[in-house]
């Protein structure tokens, strides 16, 4: 059987966030702030990289919203 991968539905951000993907691939996204200059972005972008086996993880029992890191 063939195996179909639907891509994420992306959502409308707020103007100081936007999406990013990890790996270039276009299967996941991370949120990012627009504010960001393009060295950051980049930077960011290279250690998104290497927690990318992590990235989507579901915790069960804790709320996103809490988990949300910002400056």
């Amino acid at each position: 059987p063939k195996v179909v991968e639907k891509l994420p539905q992306l959502k409308e951000l707020p103007p100081k966030w936007k999406y990013v993907f990890v790996g270039g691939d276009s299967k996941k996204p991370i949120v990012i702030s627009s504010l960001l200059t393009p060295l950051e972005e980049e930077e960011l972008l290279k250690e998104a990289e290497t927690v990318n086996d992590v990235l989507g993880w579901d915790l069960n029992g804790v709320i996103p919203i809490y988990c949300l890191h910002t400056p």
